[in-house]
C-alpha cells in the first residue's frame, strides 16, 4: 500500500468529480486523477486502483477500541491514466511479464479464489499461491528442516539453498534473507536480542551487538541502540489499559568490515538508495509506540524532528529542514511539511460513554508534499497531502483535508479524507534513463564497457562531467583492485600483511585506510586524506601506478620516465607516468604536455580505469 502520512488508518470515501489529466506545471503532469481510495506502485506500465470505504470495526481484543478495515474493490489503469480494468477483484497484486495475481471473491470459501489477469482483463484460474524456493536463487532463512518440515531444535533458524538443502546450521533465534552478501541475524529474544551479520557462508562479519539493524544495501547498512527505556501505563477504561514502552534510539551506518562509517548520532536513517540515506533528528526525543523492542511509530508525528539526507561518507547534502522525506527512487525522493497540528500531551476525552487518554493533536495536521532531485532541488512543489515513491516516472499523491471526527481511536482523532492518483515526473528534470547521458562522445564507447566490467560505481552513472572528489577515487581504485585481482580487499590485506586499522584523521573510510596501508596513497600529508578534495591526473595515475606496483608486483620502474615525454610532470608522479603511457592509460594532452593539475571528472576516472583493467587482464 502506497503510504499515508501521519495515521492515514481511517479514510472516509468522499464524492470527487472526476477529473482530466492536468498539467500542473513544467516538468510534470496529473495523468491518474485524485479520485481512488488506494492505489499502489506502477509495475511493467500497470497500477491498482481501489474504490471503497474504510470502515469502522470494534477491537477489544487488541490495542484499539476500534480499527478500520478497507471494504471496495481493485482494478488497474495504465501509463496513459486509462482504467483499463474495473475495480472488482478483492485484492490486486503487481503485474510482472504481463500478469498479475488477483483475488476474487468465493461466496463458498472464508478466503478469495485467485486468478491469474492479463494486461486486457483476460483471467486464468483458478491458480494455487504460493512459495516456491526453487523459483527465486539464493539462501532462505528457516526455523525447519525445509527436506522433512521438522521443526529445528528450540526453533533456531539457519539457512537452505532452493534445493532445499541445508547450508547454514540452525544456530540464530531470528535470521532475514542475505541482501548485497550479507544477512541480519538475532541471538536472543526479541524484546532484548541483539544482531549482527553474517555472510554465506555463515561466518559472523559483524558482530550480534545492535538492537536494531537493517539490511545491507549499496554496500552499507543502518544500525541502530537503544539508549534509553522506560514503560508507561495509559488507562483507557476503567477496565481497558494500555502499556507503552518509550525509548530514545541511535541510527548509524556500517560498512561490510563492521566499521561505524557514519556514527550512531540520528534518530532516524533509511537504507541507502541511489547514493543517499534520509536521516532525521529527533533532538533526544521520545518515540512512543515501540511494542516489545520493534519500532512502529512514525517519526513525523513531532514538529521538531527535521528530515534530510547522506551521502555514503556521512557528509549532509541535502540540510534537515523536511518534516518528512521518502526514499530516492529514480533520481526523486518526495518531501513534506506540517505546518499544522502535530502530537502534543496526553488528553482525556469522554465519547459514545467511555472516556479514555489519548494524544491528540490540539489543531488539524497540514500536510504538504512534493519532490527533490538529487540535488535538492524541489521539482515539484509541496501541494500534495500525501505522496509515494517514484517507480516508472510515475509517482503517487493524494489531494485531501485532515478533520476530527468521533471516533474512539487510539493515538489521534485526527483522520484523514482523501483521493489518490498519479503524476509523471518524466519531465520534471529527471535523470535520463540512458546510463550515457552526459557523456562526452570521446569517453562513451570505453564507459559502456566499463560498466559491462563492473568498474563504475553508482555515483559515476550520469554524473560523467563532475569532478570526481578523492574518497569516490578511492573507492574507484579499490573496485579495480578487487575487480583485476578477484579477491576482497580485506583478503589481500590478510595475505600482503597490510594493517588496515590506521586511518586517516578525517575519514575511517575502509577503501581510503586500505590506499594508505598498501602504499597507493598517502593523503595530502599523510595523517589527512582530505576526502572531498579535488582529484588531479596526476594523482589517478600515480595511484594506479602504485598498484601495479604494490598489488601486482609490477617493475614501474623500469619503463621510461613521464619526464622524457611530457615537460610538466612533476618529480613524484615521473614513475607512473611513464608506466601509464607504456600500458596506453593515457598519452597525455598533447604531444609534450601531460596536464598534471588537471581536475579529473567522473568519466575520464571511468575511462583510466578500464584502460588498466584490459592492461592488466587483456
Amino acid at each position: 500500500m502506497i503510504r499515508k502520512k501521519l495515521i492515514a488508518f481511517l479514510m472516509i470515501t468522499a464524492m470527487v468529480a472526476a477529473l482530466v489529466p492536468t498539467a500542473l506545471a513544467a516538468g510534470y503532469e496529473e495523468v491518474v486523477p485524485c479520485k481512488y481510495d488506494d492505489v499502489r506502485e506502477f509495475s511493467d506500465g500497470m497500477a491498482a486502483v481501489a474504490v471503497g470505504e474504510w470502515v469502522i470495526v470494534r477491537d477489544e481484543t487488541h490495542d484499539s477500541i476500534y480499527s478500520t478495515n478497507f471494504e471496495g474493490s481493485w482494478g488497474y489503469v495504465n501509463s496513459a491514466g486509462v482504467q483499463v480494468i474495473a475495480p472488482k477483484y478483492v485484492n490486486a497484486g503487481y503485474f510482472y511479464n504481463g500478469k498479475a495475481i488477483v483475488g476474487v471473491y468465493d461466496e463458498d470459501l472464508e478466503y478469495p479464489s485467485y486468478y491469474e489477469v492479463d494486461k486486457a482483463g483476460n483471467e486464468n484460474g483458478p491458480i494455487t499461491v504460493g512459495w516456491d524456493p526453487s523459483s527465486e536463487p539464493g539462501l532462505f532463512p528457516a526455523n525447519y528442516d525445509m527436506s522433512t518440515g521438522e521443526l529445528h531444535a528450540n526453533g533456531k533458524f539457519g539457512y537452505y539453498d532452493e534445493k532445499g538443502n541445508q547450508v547454514i546450521a540452525p544456530k540464530f533465534d531470528y535470521a532475514d534473507y542475505f541482501s548485497d552478501g550479507l544477512a541480519a541475524v538475532r541471538i536472543g529474544n526479541r524484546e532484548t536480542g541483539k544482531w549482527g551479520f553474517i555472510d554465506e557462508t555463515g561466518s559472523e562479519v559483524v558482530p550480534c551487538k545492535y538492537d536494531i539493524v537493517l539490511s545491507f544495501s549499496e554496500g552499507l547498512a543502518v544500525v541502530g541502540v537503544y539508549k534509553a527505556l522506560e514503560t508507561v501505563k495509559w488507562t483507557i477504561t476503567s477496565e481497558y489499559t494500555v502499556s507503552y514502552d518509550f525509548i530514545e534510539s541511535a541510527y548509524g551506518v556500517i560498512d561490510k568490515t563492521g566499521k561505524e562509517i557514519v556514527p550512531l548520532e540520528y534518530g532516524h536513517i533509511s537504507s541507502f538508495s541511489e547514493g543517499l540515506a534520509c536521516v532525521g533528528n529527533n533532538y533526544g526525543g521520545k518515540q512512543p509506540g515501540v511494542f516489545n523492542g520493534r519500532l512502529s511509530y512514525d517519526p513525523a508525528n513531532r514538529p521538531d524532528w527535521k528530515y534530510g539526507f547522506i551521502d555514503k561518507t556521512g557528509k549532509v547534502v541535502i540540510p534537515l529542514k523536511y518534516n518528512d522525506a521518502g526514499d530516492f527512487s529514480e533520481g526523486f525522493a518526495y518531501v513534506g511539511n506540517n505546518s499544522g497540528g502535530m502530537y502534543d500531551e496526553a488528553t482525556s476525552i469522554t465519547e459514545w460513554g467511555l472516556t479514555y487518554n489519548e494524544f491528540e493533536p490540539s489543531r488539524a495536521p497540514d500536510w504538504k508534499y512534493g519532490y527533490i532531485d538529487a540535488a535538492g532541488r524541489e521539482v515539484v512543489p509541496l501541494q500534495y497531502s500525501g505522496a509515494g515513491n517514484v517507480s516508472e516516472g510515475m509517482a503517487a499523491v493524494s489531494k485531501g483535508e485532515w478533520e476530527s471526527l468521533p471516533w474512539a481511536i487510539q493515538g489521534s482523532r485526527w483522520f484523514y479524507t482523501c483521493k489518490w492518483g498519479f503524476i509523471s515526473l518524466s519531465g520534471a528534470a529527471a535523470p535520463s534513463t540512458d546510463p550515457m547521458s552526459g557523456a562526452a562522445q570521446w569517453a562513451k564507447d570505453e564507459l559502456e564497457q566499463a560498466m559491462a566490467s563492473g568498474l563504475i560505481l553508482d555515483e559515476m552513472t550520469g554524473n560523467w562531467a563532475k569532478p570526481t572528489d578523492r574518497l569516490l577515487a578511492a573507492e574507484a581504485i579499490v573496485r579495480l583492485i578487487e575487480t583485476v585481482t578477484g579477491k576482497s580487499i580485506l583478503e589481500i590485506a590478510e595475505e600482503k600483511g597490510f594493517d588496515i586499522r590506521d586511518s586517516f584523521s578525517d575519514t575511517d573510510n575502509v577503501a581510503a585506510t586500505f590506499l594508505k596501508a598498501s602504499g597507493i596513497s598517502n593523503g595530502v600529508d599523510g595523517v589527512r586524506y582530505d576526502t572531498t578534495g579535488v582529484f588531479t591526473r596526476a594523482q589517478m595515475v600515480t595511484m594506479l601506478g602504485r598498484m601495479a606496483k604494490y598489488i601486482l608486483g609490477v617493475d614501474t620502474a623500469s619503463f621510461p620516465k613521464g619526464s622524457e615525454r611530457f615537460s610538466d610532470v612533476p618529480e613524484w608522479a615521473d614513475e607512473f607516468v611513464g608506466w601509464a603511457g607504456d600500458a596506453k592509460i593515457t598519452q597525455g594532452v598533447s604531444a609534450n604536455e601531460f596536464n598534471p593539475d588537471g581536475t579529473l571528472e567522473n568519466q575520464q576516472t571511468g575511462v583510466f580505469a578500464y584502460r588498466a583493467y584490459i592492461h592488466f587482464c587483456g
